[in-house]
């Protein structure tokens, strides 16, 4: 029986292929379509050596968090960029990455370690109330002015507690993609 089933198959479709190789085209309308654009030369060079930049957290014990929104450890860290041409006025920044499911607005931690996730901040003197990136929202861009053709970005890494069960030991990992648009 399936021998069958495949003999018709293959009948089925090699007439299908026929009729559809003998149908002549017809002819259609066309369509005109204008393409525009600017070319500026807003730039700037990356100051750091790699795509990749890793933020360690260090060591955290989990009983220092007890509650949602608790935060286990933070990290400052600088992103500088260099050589930027005088037509660029403003950088902005913006994260993507995979959002936490049970904190909409941090990172899903993708290690072993449960019931946290990790935020990332910038804003004057990093504050504890600065500017939160939120995951994958043009809305919450952070804008750094140049100096000089020079931008430094500073940014603070959060591990938090991200609902209120209980935090379980293991490893932290979080993607964030950070991107840079010159204005």
């Amino acid at each position: 029986m399936p021998i069958f089933k495949s003999a018709l198959c293959v009948c089925f479709c090699s007439a299908l292929l026929t009729v559809a190789h003998t149908v002549p085209a017809q002819a259609g309308d066309t369509a005109t379509i204008t393409v525009s654009g600017t070319v500026v030369n807003r730039t700037c060079t990356e100051g750091w050596t790699s795509a990749d930049t890793h933020i360690e957290l260090g060591t955290v014990d989990a009983s220092t968090m007890k509650s949602k929104h608790d935060i286990g450890a933070s990290k400052d860290f600088t992103l500088t960029l260099t050589n930027c041409s005088s037509d660029v006025k403003t950088v902005k920044v913006t994260a993507t990455g995979t959002a936490d499911p049970a904190l909409s607005e941090a990172f899903k931690n993708t290690g072993t370690a449960t019931g946290v996730d990790v935020s990332i901040w910038s804003g004057p003197g990093l504050s504890e109330f600065g500017t939160e990136l939120i995951p994958n929202n043009q809305s919450t861009a952070i804008a750094f002015k140049p100096a000089n053709g020079v931008v430094d970005m500073s940014f603070r890494v959060k591990l938090g507690q991200d609902s209120d069960a209980t935090v379980t030991a293991g490893t932290v990992s979080a993607l964030i993609t950070l991107n840079m648009n010159y204005e």
